[in-house]
């Protein structure tokens, strides 16, 4: 099936970054540095997911993960151009709120019971890494080191393992592997 042009959003862009949400129920998506959600079976057009109160036109939102509970977590960029890494947010549809969890951090991924997030974010030679922290942002730890760069964790099922994408590069151009971090 094909979801249908999103309505009511600041630009016509691709839709980036899907996810299922609510027990497959609908779908979470980024399309021009907005988030947009819509239902799994198409019977809609996908529409904002966030107020204008809650994602500015100032912001970009991208790499939506979400929690068994319903929470989003999302890397924002801000200023025109979106070129500053705020850091990850979370979105609570149930009290509709909007909150930073992590500063200079990027690329989300929620653990199978919301517990846990793995990110992106440089370590202290300026490398991108994972590390992972509690769903409240509490509790940062360092996973991988090296001189290459890691990015787009994902928890396994039973989220005792991530996977992410490992650069030896400083560039994406290179050849990437996939490892893993217990």
């Amino acid at each position: 099936f094909d979801l249908p042009w999103a309505e009511g959003m600041r630009s016509s862009a691709q839709y980036q970054d899907l996810t299922f949400w609510w027990g497959g129920r609908y779908v979470v998506f980024s399309t021009g540095g907005q988030l947009a959600y819509g239902p799994s079976d198409a019977s809609w057009a996908p529409r904002p997911l966030l107020s204008s109160a809650l994602e500015p036109s100032t912001v970009c939102d991208t790499d939506p993960t979400v929690s068994p509970s319903g929470t989003v977590a999302f890397e924002r960029r801000i200023n025109y151009g979106c070129y500053d890494n705020a850091g990850v947010y979370v979105y609570d549809p149930s009290a509709k709120t909007v909150k930073r969890v992590l500063t200079d951090a990027g690329q989300p991924a929620c653990s199978p019971d919301g517990s846990r997030l793995a990110f992106v974010r440089a370590d202290a030679d300026g490398k991108q890494q994972i590390f992972t922290a509690k769903a409240d942002g509490t509790g940062v730890e360092q996973l991988t080191t090296g001189p290459g760069y890691a990015a787009n964790p994902s928890w396994s099922p039973t989220g005792k393992r991530i996977v992410f994408d490992a650069h030896t590069t400083g560039d994406s151009t290179d050849v990437q592997t996939t490892e893993y971090a217990d």
